[in-house]
């Protein structure tokens, strides 16, 4: 009966070391290696334990205990093997999307139905080897180093055909979605400095800069900068070891502010107790 009793214990403590130790990894969408020691931990103990109780032996319990003991230790081993599994699992993701094409890229710029650019337009095409959730959504930043680094805002986005099943997107890029593998995707996506804040239905729209900083490098310089291209979960623009990409055309930071100022953007940026622009 106290080897049962052990057994019992033993494993309720192999659990919660698998829970105290592996939260890190199962948040972050790990933990396969550690559920694996785990797993080997646990069946290594109640073979051990099913194997002592036919066996003749003096001190079956106290036997039993340094065995699970020593077992306990599963978690050192479980890290080194979830940091096997993980580079693992890195390194076949990162192929995959390597295989991600990317095609017919272009850039101009986005206008107000007065004529006057608001903002860059991006247009591309992209086929997936194998179906899954991707966010292909262009980063754009600019590369004028008296600006500060902040991405273009997606503020609109077209995809054709419509991918099989549109996913919840925390960063509001409209490009979460299940897509099917071996179609060719169309997308044009709209976006605009992140300074410029739009509410959800674009009716509104305000300015924020970081810092006084940001403003003036904004509003005092005229000069057209071309911006940095990289489409999200590929290697176009470079973010896995590729080429780096350059929009074709250069834009003026001032003009894109000074057409949204005259466009009705408000100097200062009011949110109601919902987050959404006054």
């Amino acid at each position: 009966m106290g080897t049962l009793i052990t057994a019992i214990l033993f494993s309720s403590l192999y659990v919660v070391e698998l829970c105290v130790f592996g939260i890190g990894a199962f948040k972050e969408g790990g933990g396969r290696g550690l559920s694996y020691c785990f797993l080997a931990a646990l069946l290594s103990l109640w073979a051990s334990f099913f194997s002592i109780r036919r066996m003749n032996l003096r001190h079956k319990t106290s036997g039993f205990v340094v065995f699970a003991l020593a077992l306990s230790l599963w978690v050192v081993p479980g890290w080194r093997v979830e940091l096997v599994v993980e580079r693992y699992e890195d390194q076949q993701t990162t192929e995959m999307l390597r295989r991600i094409e990317v095609f017919d890229v272009s850039d101009e710029p986005l206008l107000t139905s007065q004529g006057k650019p608001l903002g860059i337009r991006m247009r591309y095409s992209v086929r997936f080897p194998r179906e899954g959730a991707y966010s292909p959504a262009p980063i754009l930043a600019t590369t004028n180093e008296d600006f500060e680094e902040r991405r273009m805002r997606v503020i609109g986005a077209k995809i054709t055909p419509p991918p099989k099943k549109m996913l919840a997107d925390s960063t509001s890029t409209g490009t979460y979605a299940r897509y099917r593998s071996q179609i060719t995707y169309a997308f044009v996506v709209d976006v605009v400095p992140a300074f410029v804040i739009l509410s959800p239905d674009q009716t509104k729209s305000c300015i924020s800069f970081f810092d006084a900083n940001e403003k003036q490098a904004v509003t005092t310089s005229n000069l057209g900068t071309r911006f940095s291209v990289h489409i999200d979960a590929t290697d176009y623009g470079g973010y896995y070891g590729g080429p780096s990409k350059l929009t074709q055309n250069a834009y003026s930071l001032a003009e894109l502010y000074r057409n949204a100022v005259e466009k009705g953007a408000k100097d200062a940026c009011v949110f109601d107790s919902r987050g959404d622009l006054q």
